[in-house]
């Protein structure tokens, strides 16, 4: 009798084993963690004319992006203490203010009577970003340069963040990029590319006027290629948006 017993209690774990291990186990899929790249900042104080460059990337080297694996890049304006950290590095003592003044994308145009921004000679023109060819030359009659122009119609001393994507197979491909201010090159200087960064260049100018509608009194940047071939080589470069902080 006890042996049928114990036969029989043996017979009830293993089944309620068997139970168990044919039934799906419960996994908790946590978003994965993943270092927030290092911005490529370069910063220009028109106010001076002389070409500043400053890493920022310390700003957020400490913190994570929670995020689920195969989610495409977002343009991302830096934050305050990025701005910050990219001033003080450029030796600018007028630190920017926390709240963002305006903001242009490729389909938002205008801030009303803040600003707008002027696309001259794109190739493609898409809701997230806007092309541009760098083998495609200033137009000498038209006095067209291709690239982005902001124009802000307000007094004041400005940051135009151009956040930008250089696209190439190659890192540290070097560009060159002017800064313009109407119709003039202010500034010229080099950038080099980051296949899977974007970069943003900063652009400090004061306006001690309004600027009427109509103005050409914009601020633009224009990006060629370094070494120059015959016939150009295409290479491609386009705009996310440009965020304005006003000092």
């Amino acid at each position: 009798m006890k042996t049928r017993s114990l036969v029989l209690i043996t017979g009830l774990v293993l089944c309620a084993s068997l139970s168990l291990a044919q039934q799906p186990r419960q996994v908790q899929r946590q978003p994965v963690e993943r270092p927030l790249s290092r911005r490529n900042i370069t910063l220009v104080d028109l106010r001076t004319a002389t070409p500043l460059v400053a890493k920022a990337g310390t700003a957020r080297a400490s913190r994570m992006s929670s995020m689920p694996p195969g989610v495409g890049k977002v343009a991302q304006a830096l934050t305050a203490a990025e701005l910050r950290t990219a001033f003080i590095g450029a030796g600018l003592n007028d630190v920017p203010s926390a709240s963002e003044y305006c903001r242009f994308t490729p389909t938002q145009l205008s801030a009303g009577e803040k600003g707008y921004i002027l696309f001259e000679a794109p190739v493609f023109v898409r809701p997230s970003e806007v092309w541009f060819n760098t083998a495609l030359d200033a137009f000498p009659y038209l006095h067209l340069v291709d690239g982005p122009k902001v124009l802000m119609r307000e007094a004041g001393t400005f940051v135009l963040d151009f956040s930008i994507f250089l696209y190439t197979g190659q890192k540290g491909t070097p560009f060159r990029c002017d800064v313009l201010k109407g119709q003039d090159v202010i500034q010229q200087m080099t950038v080099t590319s980051e296949p899977v960064e974007s970069q943003h260049i900063l652009v400090v100018f004061r306006q001690d006027v309004p600027n009427p509608p109509g103005s050409e009194n914009w601020i633009g940047i224009s990006l060629q290629t370094v070494e120059q071939t015959t016939p150009p080589e295409s290479n491609w470069w386009w705009l996310y948006q440009v965020v304005v902080t006003k000092l």
